[in-house]
């Protein structure tokens, strides 16, 4: 597996950005940076607890139906800690850049809203993908590692030259978004998970807020006071969708702060 999926992920990820620097120069990498960094920045927080809390649970699983509970608990897990990263950072984006850059690097937030869509994407596809070893599954985990390689090095490939940055920003949404599915559809024949109704309602309202916010600033107003007001109200309807014992949670953590 290291010798091939995780060989093919390297050679993916300089080839590609190989093909930037080519067709674009090694000036637009550079402005991309920042989206990158902040996108692993919030993803390395969030994979080592996915990680570290999911093998032995999913080691421990004696029937499908405890490891369908499993998955279920690690999506909305991972929701609940994406949502206010993705509805309080995209409004303030371009406020936020030059504090920690400078106004050179300020064009790197028209790629950030889809790309944190696409990190939610990579990180829901990352619980799936964390089911694969302990479940004698590592082998299809390689071939499709490899497939989403492809896919990352075409998307590349054919659009940097014809769309700039966003070509490459796409690398980043597209692949998740497919593999993801795919993944939904693999375990559902594996051992007939089904997403959780809440889970369903929780997962499709991050994504239908996280892409109403970029409507809106695109095509109704770009005042970020505004868009960061919407974004706080949308954080806030989520937590009425959240169940009674994570609202009190929140609540305590609140009160203890």
């Amino acid at each position: 597996y290291g010798l091939t999926a995780g060989m093919a992920l390297t050679l993916t990820d300089m080839i590609t950005r190989a093909i930037v620097v080519t067709k674009l120069g090694i000036n637009q990498i550079g402005i991309y940076s920042p989206v990158i960094i902040w996108s692993s920045l919030f993803a390395g927080l969030i994979l080592p607890s996915i990680g570290t809390y999911l093998y032995p649970r999913f080691c421990e699983c004696k029937s499908d139906f405890e490891l369908a509970g499993v998955i279920n608990d690690s999506l909305r897990f991972v929701t609940l800690l994406m949502i206010p990263i993705l509805l309080v950072s995209i409004p303030i984006r371009y406020q936020i850049i030059p504090l920690f850059y400078s106004k050179e690097f300020i064009n790197a937030g028209n790629y950030l809203p889809w790309h944190f869509l696409g990190t939610l994407f990579f990180l829901w596809m990352y619980v799936f993908i964390q089911a694969m070893k302990p479940t004698g599954r590592i082998k299809t985990e390689g071939i499709v590692t490899i497939i989403a390689c492809i896919l990352d090095f075409a998307v590349v490939y054919f659009l940097v030259s014809k769309i700039g940055l966003y070509g490459f920003m796409l690398k980043f949404l597209i692949s998740p978004i497919l593999i993801f599915t795919f993944y939904i559809f693999y375990w559902k024949n594996q051992i007939h998970f089904k997403l959780e109704i809440k889970n369903i309602l929780i997962m499709g309202y991050t994504v239908l807020s996280t892409i109403l916010l970029i409507v809106i600033e695109e095509f109704a107003t770009s005042n970020y006071k505004i868009n960061f007001l919407i974004g706080v109200i949308l954080l806030a309807v989520a937590f009425l969708i959240l169940d009674k014992s994570e609202k009190n949670f929140i609540l305590k953590k609140i009160k203890i702060r």
